[in-house]
């Protein structure tokens, strides 16, 4: 399977065009990628281009709109990747129609045209983000391109965003700080808006573990958005509370369905170890879902 991505930020100048052309080279024909603006400057910057050029990348770079993409008669893309800097106040486009699947936030170096160190920091944090995409496996990404096409042709008469029709999760462990969070997260990238998930702890820590927002970075999910909660602040009635397998002496929580994962806390785990219980987790969160 080839999959289509889009890139976008504002202007198209650079961000956008380098991702374009990483993942077309670095990808070996597993994709087809493609790049655009909401406000397209109508020219590349020369540092992005000439980067571009080292890296072999032959197709001739333009600036342009994503109007480009958005006639009905063009394919759809499998996911769309915003790459602009929300934490330096730009605004990022949002493509209509379609949920965003990931936002990658670069900072962006055509505020400096001139400055070379700019493009190379922009470049090699696009790469590694790139690199990491690659090296999911391949069910991690038939699953989201089949979550993105599955949303794409929900009727409109089916309103997403009625609490009414969306399925409440709790996520629960005792810190709050990594599983039950991680699994919050997957939550919301495979449900979306047919979900409200949430997640608590007995005795929560306060603060989110650093190894979670990066490892849930590498699959493009912003953990460091989450706070740790405690259960106390839960109100309401759920369709299913999960705990991760923790000895939790939880208080009782209204719920259709239970379940004890039980899994292993992966706090003080190596890397390897830490992404084998994220990976496990989300494909629990997927067959969850699937279920409810």
């Amino acid at each position: 399977m080839t999959y289509r991505v889009l890139f976008l930020c504002t202007g198209n100048s650079a961000r956008s065009q380098m991702a374009e052309a990483l993942l077309n080279v670095l990808g070996k024909g597993r994709f087809d990628a493609y790049s655009a603006g909401s406000q397209p400057s109508g020219s590349v910057q020369p540092l992005a281009a000439h980067l571009i050029a080292e890296l072999g990348y032959t197709t001739p770079l333009r600036s342009k709109s994503w109007d480009e993409f958005a006639a009905s008669d063009t394919p759809p893309f499998d996911f769309v990747i915003t790459v602009c800097d929300k934490a330096a106040g730009e605004a990022c486009p949002v493509w209509p129609g379609q949920p965003v699947l990931a936002h990658w936030g670069v900072p962006d170096p055509a505020t400096s045209p001139d400055e070379l160190s700019g493009f190379m920091d922009a470049w090699v944090t696009l790469r590694r983000r790139i690199e990491l995409l690659l090296a999911l496996p391949l069910y991690a990404m038939d699953a989201m391109a089949r979550e993105q096409k599955l949303r794409d042709r929900l009727p409109p008469t089916h309103d997403r965003h009625d609490p009414m029709t969306r399925k409440r999760i709790l996520f629960v462990c005792v810190e709050n700080s990594n599983r039950s969070q991680m699994a919050e997260a997957f939550a919301h990238l495979h449900g979306g808006d047919t979900v409200e998930a949430f997640s608590a702890g007995s005795r929560p820590s306060g603060r989110i573990n650093p190894k979670a927002i990066r490892f849930m970075g590498e699959l493009g999910y912003d953990l460091s958005t989450h706070a740790s909660k405690s259960l106390d602040q839960m109100e309401g009635d759920f369709d299913a509370v999960i705990t991760m397998g923790c000895g939790d002496n939880c208080p009782w929580i209204p719920a259709k369905r239970r379940e004890d994962w039980g899994l292993p806390d992966p706090r003080d785990m190596d890397d390897d170890g830490y992404r084998m219980v994220r990976d496990d987790i989300g494909r629990r969160v997927q067959a969850l879902l699937a279920s409810l």
